[in-house]
């Protein structure tokens, strides 16, 4: 539940800030100012919003420590434009210049829409500034000549359509939003009726495109939520040029399997326990991405809870798409986890049923539990393009395969033979797509372009240069097996060479373990016979002269001593060297 004291605290700085900021001399926000945020409230654009009158240092020496740099940042953003209205930090960020500054440095914009915080009122609005509608009017209008963007989609509802593509608009409008107040009944007979409008203009507007199931779900939320069926049409034209849905509704949707390997490498990425259960239960997470991309939640949440999606989608583009889907797998992984293939499937269908995420802004803080970044999804998008281009390796016809007679295997979307079966048509719009929506994740950002040239999205790749790749890419497995080869060869004699030095070193060890034990026993034998000797005279009576000394026994012993003397050398030399050995053999 939404704390109220955030919204009334918010109101309350703002005025007291302006009535600061009105005493004489001390105005940071002129009159235009003032009017661009109250045109906004009313419908004009937000871009209207121009920067404050900065305060002069005379001011502020006149007027000394301002309320608003006495006021911490920190209670600004997050904690209380987290939860306050748009129309809230739109006024905020008109009443002097340190909050105009802060409003940009801290995103309180785009903290109100990421939080909930877009009233109905504010809606529509919004969305038109985010997708940028209004470049996209003027240059329908001067295409159809004509002076207004009504006029314009009465034009191109005129403009003639053939049955079987209304057959299958009609079929599908049925479908949609059955038990929506909107489209219902027999009150809900002019809502499919605005429905089909919609996406007949579409259909007539991008030919290249066509209706494709899903749009209808798309064009319902528009239509429910702009009140408008010009703004709902203009809306959906938007997000078929801006945010690359033309690509995902084009025939052979090109673009879907490369959101869907996306959206099941970060599903793998940020639940791996529920990843890990998928895969062994044989299931797979197409179906749901399927519905999340071509209907942008519409099998999964309520059109209440869609408005708020649209907010964020609008201002995210692609990266909503899959914070959310995550989310959504996140909320109702404890249930996943403990059911089989059927269960999981069926669950899946019916997971509208079984979510309870709360109101709006508490709901869409919940399904934004999850950070995509543009690197992860560039990674993801690099891994598929490889999956792609192995696809077409193997695909490739060896030569004078193609004049056997026998049909070729079905390509995957995107990729193609061309009519003489000479080369492969790749659709360079199923292998990438712009991840960044038209105004850069900002609400008050410049507008980009809207994506490629769909005249120049065709790759031609002729069979000969593939098969010179994959010629290529046989004669390096080959020279690398034989270096794998080699090398392992090198490895096993180096192997065994270590294997006998270490033999040879626990030998030598050995012996030198036996030489110093034979040379402590040396020492004892020193001593012994040093001790003998030492008798020897001891014994003899020093009133005797030392030629009366028993020379026999002291000819024996300093024989020994002699030989004892030169044993110890040796063995010491020995060790010596083998000590030497082993610091050349550790280097």
């Amino acid at each position: 539940m939404e704390p109220r004291w955030a919204k009334e605290t918010c109101r309350e700085l703002l005025c007291c800030n302006r009535c600061h900021f009105r005493s004489p001399g001390a105005q940071v926000s002129s009159p235009n100012e003032e009017q661009a945020a109250v045109n906004f409230l009313d419908g004009s654009c937000l871009e209207k919003v121009s920067e404050p009158v900065p305060i002069s240092p005379v001011q502020k020496k006149r007027n000394g420590w301002s309320f608003v740099q006495l006021l911490d940042q920190r209670l600004l953003c997050p904690h209380l434009f987290s939860w306050t209205s748009l129309v809230d930090a739109v006024q905020a960020r008109t009443a002097c210049t340190c909050w105009h500054r802060l409003s940009a440095e801290q995103r309180w914009l785009e903290l109100c829409v990421l939080n909930g915080g877009v009233v109905r009122q504010q809606r529509l609005k919004l969305w038109r500034q985010l997708t940028a509608v209004e470049a996209l009017e003027a240059g329908w209008c001067r295409k159809l000549g004509v002076q207004s963007s009504e006029d314009a989609f009465n034009a191109l509802l005129q403009q003639p359509l053939s049955q079987s593509k209304i057959s299958e608009i009609e079929r599908d409008v049925h479908r949609t939003y059955p038990t929506h107040e909107r489209f219902c009944g027999e009150e809900g007979a002019v809502g499919r009726r605005e429905l089909s409008q919609v996406l007949q203009a579409v259909v007539v507007a991008e030919p290249n495109v066509g209706y494709c199931q899903g749009m209808n779900f798309v064009a319902a939320t528009l239509l429910i939520h702009a009140d408008s069926i010009q703004e709902a049409f203009w809306l959906l034209l938007a997000l078929l040029e801006g945010y690359h849905f033309r690509y995902v509704f084009a025939p052979g949707v090109p673009l879907v399997p490369l959101r869907v390997s996306q959206f099941s490498g970060l599903v793998q990425r940020n639940l791996p326990h529920l990843w890990r259960h998928l895969r062994e239960d044989g299931h797979s997470l197409e179906i749901f991405a399927h519905q999340c991309v071509l209907t942008l939640f519409s099998y999964s949440l309520g059109p209440d809870l869609l408005a708020h999606v649209y907010d964020v989608f609008f201002l995210l583009g692609w990266k909503a798409v899959f914070r959310i889907g995550v989310s959504l797998l996140a909320t109702l992984e404890d249930q996943l986890l403990n059911m089989d293939l059927e269960d999981i499937s069926h669950y899946l269908h019916q997971c509208k049923r079984h979510l309870k995420l709360g109101s709006g802004p508490v709901a869409i803080r919940t399904l934004l539990r999850f950070e995509v970044s543009s690197s992860s999804l560039e990674e993801l998008e690099s891994a598929f393009q490889l999956e792609r281009f192995k696809v077409l390796l193997a695909s490739v016809p060896g030569d004078g395969e193609q004049d056997g007679g026998e049909p070729f295997e079905p390509l995957p979307a995107g990729l193609d033979r061309n009519s003489s079966e000479s080369c492969f048509m790749v659709d360079a719009n199923s292998l990438r797509s712009a991840n960044t929506p038209p105004r850069g994740g900002t609400v008050l950002g410049p507008a980009s372009s809207r994506g490629l040239d769909p005249a120049k999205a065709a790759v031609v790749v002729p069979y000969h240069e593939l098969r010179l790749v994959k010629e290529e890419l046989r004669e390096f497995d080959e020279q690398t097996q034989l270096d794998v080869r080699e090398f392992r060869h090198r490895i096993a004699e180096a192997e065994r060479e270590l294997s006998g030095l270490l033999r040879s070193t626990a030998e030598f060890r050995k012996e030198v373990d036996d030489a110093e034990a034979k040379w402590h026993k040396h020492q004892d034998y020193k001593k012994v016979l040093m001790d003998a000797v030492q008798a020897a005279l001891d014994s003899t009576k020093s009133s005797e002269p030392m030629e009366h000394a028993p020379h026999e026994l002291l000819t024996d012993c300093f024989e020994k001593l002699h030989r004892l003397q030169n044993d110890m050398l040796e063995e010491d030399r020995k060790r010596k060297a083998f000590d030497c050995a082993q610091t050349a053999f550790s280097k």
